[in-house]
């Protein structure tokens, strides 16, 4: 099964390198999020920033929200995978990540070219490659 078959979130919080950290924080509380993805003015991927990302390499170290650029503080370890990839493929990338370096981002963002499309979760990437069909638990 390929990348391209499976629901590719493009409802994600983007913020330009030049764009104020303190911008960013606010556009996450605003939208409820846990990260934002930064990108240059051509839309490539600089970095992700997540709220661990402001609260260790901002807040922690006392600097000036208003004054740091998100490409300042964007976090690289992160995986990417294209549409076109299969999707065993996009799992193994993701947990070889999680391994040797570990990643604030619960799933894969997916690129064409260098050009940011669209983030993948690690839960529609299982359910699409398990031969079982998904239940629920109940408590009674």
């Amino acid at each position: 099964m390929k990348v391209k078959e499976l629901p590719i979130f493009d409802e994600f919080i983007r913020v330009y390198g030049d764009t104020p950290v303190s911008e960013a924080a606010a556009r996450m509380v605003d939208e409820g999020a846990m990260d934002v993805i930064a990108v240059d003015d051509s839309d490539r991927i600089l970095g992700v920033i997540t709220l661990f990302t402001l609260l260790e390499k901002v807040l922690a170290k006392g600097l000036d929200s208003s004054k740091i650029t998100c490409k300042e503080v964007v976090s690289t370890n992160y995986t990417t995978i294209t549409k076109d990839s299969d999707v065993v493929t996009g799992i193994t990338k993701y947990m070889a990540t999680q391994v040797s370096e570990g990643s604030d981002i619960p799933g894969l963002i997916v690129i064409d070219g260098d050009k940011l499309v669209g983030l993948l979760s690690v839960g529609d990437m299982l359910a699409a490659v398990t031969s079982r069909k998904q239940y629920k638990f109940s408590m009674i």
